[in-house]
């Protein structure tokens, strides 16, 4: 406006100096106060990472046990505060299945597929145990079928895929398999001979 401030040049530079100083201790004291914060918010909603992991393991067990509901419970609350939330999604979506929520049990697959790395696999095999428990074995076998592309090799997609095709009849995807399976050894020598035994007789039948 119509005042001017004179000051000599060196009180000029220690009170710019002096400004930045603040200005600078101001922005680090402010983040600070934010992650503390944030951190505070995580612990209060969600507890430490140890309690997380502890939950986890109580969640875990719980599953193993049957108790699917507590199971499900523990297993979402410690989600949020482990390092490994794909395997508490994955068993918490096994739970709500067996519970009889397929819907939830969908969405918690998404959320493990969202968060899993290299367990893409682990998901897929999941959504396929799920999908097999629930009688949806064309699901199933498009899903197996996923999952034998991520692992062609792997024992337990080789077996699920076997079982499936035997219970739909599907003969001709069987005799198409059963050369991966005898590679693979999947199976004894008398499984392979009894399953053998069974397709050929279906495809003699069928002819």
């Amino acid at each position: 406006g119509d005042y001017s401030i004179e000051m000599s040049f060196w009180f000029a530079c220690s009170v710019f100096i002096a400004f930045v100083v603040v200005f600078w201790l101001t922005v680090r004291v402010s983040r600070g106060s934010v992650n503390l914060v944030k951190r505070g918010t995580g612990l209060v909603l969600f507890g430490s990472a140890k309690a997380a992991q502890k939950r986890t393991e109580k969640g875990l067990i719980e599953y193993l046990e049957g108790d699917f509901k507590g199971a499900r419970r523990d297993l979402l609350k410690s989600a949020h505060n482990v390092q490994a939330p794909v395997l508490n999604y994955l068993a918490a979506a096994r739970s709500a299945h067996e519970l009889g929520d397929e819907q939830q049990a969908s969405e918690l697959l998404l959320k493990a597929e969202e968060v899993a790395s290299e367990d893409s696999l682990a998901v897929v095999l999941t959504q396929a145990r799920i999908q097999y428990s629930g009688k949806k074995y064309e699901q199933c076998v498009a899903t197996l079928e996923k999952a034998r592309k991520l692992s062609p090799k792997n024992a337990l997609v080789l077996e699920h895929l076997r079982d499936v095709y035997v219970y739909l009849e599907d003969w001709e995807s069987l005799e198409k398999l059963l050369p991966e399976l005898e590679r693979n050894k999947i199976g004894s020598a008398e499984d392979h001979l009894a399953l053998s035994n069974t397709l050929y007789l279906a495809l003699m039948a069928l002819a």
